[in-house]
């Protein structure tokens, strides 16, 4: 009788337990959800972190992203170069490291070494050095090239041992 009552006992706490967890995940996914997209407006958002002004992509600007410990510093450039190095890097939709990205084949794009490209942008990339206890940040630029002169041409963001300016 009395491990009859026990079990009894036991599955109801049981049976609360997991209506309990129940509700609960139910209620983390749904803060998980805003925390989401709340996450999606912040990427859209451009935070400044230093004195310059932040304005639209046409801009020099600086954007930390709350989602990442990426720190990326936009400049614009204005000069034509070649293609050079291509085996060991890709052709990105963004900047890597700021969102979810897309990548594309060279050979998609009809890509060779030497091939007369247009850089419009630049952007430095600052990540924190998980080596080092101290606020250390190492470094990666990239350009945001395109295959025309023609403003209105797909642009896509390099590494920039792809970009050789040594015209």
């Amino acid at each position: 009788m009395k491990l009859k009552a026990i079990l009894l006992t036991l599955m109801l706490f049981v049976g609360i337990g997991l209506a309990g967890c129940s509700s609960h995940a139910e209620k983390s996914t749904n803060q998980d959800n805003k925390v989401e997209n709340h996450a999606k407006v912040n990427d859209k958002a451009k935070i400044s972190t230093e004195d310059q002004p932040v304005a639209h992509d046409d801009h020099n600007q600086t954007m930390a992203l709350s989602s990442s410990k990426a720190k990326v510093k936009y400049k614009t450039v204005k000069f034509r170069a070649q293609l050079d190095d291509l085996d060991d890097s890709k052709l990105y939709k963004y900047v890597p490291g700021t969102r979810k990205n897309k990548t594309y084949s060279w050979k998609k794009v009809k890509a060779y070494e030497g091939k007369r490209i247009y850089v419009d942008k630049k952007a430095t990339v600052y990540t924190r050095d998980r080596d080092d206890d101290d606020d250390d940040y190492d470094s990666e630029e990239y350009y945001r090239i395109r295959f025309s002169a023609s403003n209105k041409a797909t642009k896509y963001w390099v590494e920039e041992d792809v970009v050789d300016d040594d015209d």
